[in-house]
């Protein structure tokens, strides 16, 4: 059974080629299988992102006065944290081990 979601690690893969972020080779060890390669462009592709939200960020904040930007990052890391928080205490709940752990029929009574 092919897993579900294989075709879109596929189809990503592509698009990353595409836009010559990654290489994608013929895997010779498994001929079912692909080696993808970070290039150089995509590697700088982090980068050019964190540069562009920043950009972005400045022209909304354009107007506004340093102390009025000053509190907005204080709460948006106030928030952050605050997420983080519940996320760990989530993680805390969850139960070890997998989902379906001892809930097949060989593991029920009768």
């Amino acid at each position: 059974m092919r897993c579900p979601m294989c075709w879109r690690w596929t189809e990503r893969a592509r698009e990353l080629e595409d836009a010559g972020h990654v290489q994608v080779a013929a895997d010779p060890a498994d001929g079912h299988s692909c080696l993808v390669t970070l290039t150089p462009a995509g590697a700088g592709e982090p980068q050019r992102l964190v540069q562009a939200g920043l950009d972005r960020f400045a022209l909304f904040v354009a107007d506004w006065q340093p102390g009025d930007v000053r509190m907005l990052t204080a709460l948006l890391d106030k928030l952050r944290n605050s997420i983080a928080a519940v996320a760990a205490q989530e993680q805390q709940l969850r139960p070890v081990g997998r989902r379906w752990a001892g809930t097949s029929r060989r593991n029920q009574p009768g």
